[in-house]
């Protein structure tokens, strides 16, 4: 059921994007000066996840060892005064550990892992569509709903196997789809450069390793020194 909901989102939020750009494209309503039509900004953020699930049917323990870290760069389009889509590339990453728990007949089986420790590094590929609430020449408020690719790049840990040898561990998930829903708060200094403030939630449709069958959640909060590419 769950399963069924997510991608029930994911199809919605695409036809969101697909609307907003077919309609926004072909606009009359010519975006001024204070938003203007193409940013680049630089952006830090931490992520604070919750609960990783186990997997169905056994008591797998999860646990975070430390807070992720998201930056990289922010790339933004504004199609009128209220609709803006944004996109980018971001490194971030997740470490946690793990005590597998397994009914088997064969406890000594050496491919079936026991415990795990393990950092991943993504790049992250946004395509966030942004609403603004409040649009005025200093302030704006905006809403932030989307999808965001990540692209597996590196690991760095080991598990122990039922053998008791210790090897790397082979069973993660190169590609994760998630969806993000938040609000942000944007200060124009002046009409070329400004800061924004954006936290959110967001939802993994699956988990980072293959054993992990329910799906990670967290908390994002980032922050971005944005400008404006034409300067005309």
């Amino acid at each position: 059921m769950l399963t069924k909901m997510k991608k029930n989102l994911y199809y919605t939020l695409v036809f969101v994007f697909t609307h907003v750009i077919t309609s926004t494209s072909f606009s009359k309503d010519s975006t001024s000066t204070i938003f203007p039509n193409a940013t680049v900004g630089l952006a830090i953020g931490l992520n604070s996840f919750s609960n990783i699930k186990t997997h169905q049917g056994f008591n797998h323990n999860y646990s975070y060892t430390k807070i992720g870290l998201r930056c990289g760069i922010d790339l933004s389009y504004s199609f009128s005064k209220r609709s803006t889509i944004t996109t980018g590339l971001f490194y971030f990453n997740v470490a946690y550990k793990a005590d597998y728990v397994w009914i088997t007949s064969q406890p000594n089986d050496p491919n079936i892992p026991i415990h795990t420790e393990v950092k991943i590094n993504y790049i992250d590929i946004p395509l966030i569509y942004n609403f603004n609430i409040i649009a005025r020449d200093k302030i704006v408020v905006y809403s932030a709903s989307g999808i965001i690719s990540s692209l597996k790049i590196s690991t760095t840990g080991l598990t122990t196997y039922g053998d008791f040898s210790v090897r790397k561990f082979e069973s993660l998930n190169s590609y994760i789809p998630s969806l993000q829903l938040g609000v942000g708060l944007r200060y124009n200094f002046n009409r070329y450069v400004g800061i924004k403030i954006e936290p959110y939630y967001r939802l993994f449709l699956k988990g980072f390793d293959t054993i992990m069958a329910k799906s990670p959640r967290a908390i994002n909060g980032t922050l971005s020194i944005v400008g404006r590419l034409n300067w005309k």
